[in-house]
């Protein structure tokens, strides 16, 4: 690569291509790539020029499809010879939902009869539940992963990719970082979701 230039590798779904442009159009060409694309590509995925210098070889860095559905929100990987850690995955913290025992147990009943299966519907059913006891609209990590101690689940590893995947599917919405349940989250727990079988006394 030449000296003053900056190697852009991106891969989607294995359809990959690299650009090589000089420094200073660096930005141009990654607007123009995230408006191609509609996707966002961070900065931070490249490596730069006095960076490239210190390791041996030429290696780029490629965008996969992965990076994009988590919307960089992920940690970046540790790569070979950068002799930096990689950075941990995000810890959520337990909060205080508010929740009285009989409204802990209503969670946890509500949680089992409908029976999510997979992380987008975990998530949609504990928020449309909150939802519906707490009078807001509105859920942090924190406050997803307190409600998935609830009801004694994992708490998905990139929670925060799930919001995006929920928003990208319309089955929420996601800002700063909080799930938004909106109408069409409602909908798809209370109508596209059967609930479980009661059990027979």
């Amino acid at each position: 690569m030449l000296v003053g230039t900056s190697k852009i590798a991106v891969d989607l779904i294995a359809r990959s291509f690299e650009i090589e442009v000089p420094d200073e159009r660096v930005e141009e060409v990654l607007s123009r790539l995230e408006e191609l694309f509609r996707i966002p590509i961070p900065n931070a995925r490249l490596r730069a020029p006095e960076e490239e210098a210190v390791h041996s070889g030429d290696e780029t860095h490629e965008i996969s499809d992965t990076d994009i559905n988590e919307e960089s929100k992920s940690p970046s990987k540790k790569r070979r010879g950068n002799g930096k850690g990689a950075a941990k995955d995000r810890a959520f913290q337990l909060v205080e939902l508010g929740l009285t025992p009989e409204q802990r147990a209503d969670v946890r009943k509500d949680f089992e009869q409908r029976a999510p299966k997979g992380q987008n519907e975990q998530v949609a059913v504990l928020a449309v539940k909150l939802e519906s006891i707490l009078n807001k609209s509105d859920f942090t990590g924190d406050q997803m992963h307190s409600a998935f101690k609830i009801v004694d689940k994992p708490t998905p590893k990139n929670l925060m990719a799930v919001f995006g995947n929920m928003k990208r599917d319309g089955r929420a919405n996601y800002s700063d970082n909080k799930l938004l349940v909106n109408s069409h989250t409602q909908d798809y727990v209370n109508y596209h979701m059967g609930k479980a079988p009661k059990s027979k006394s």
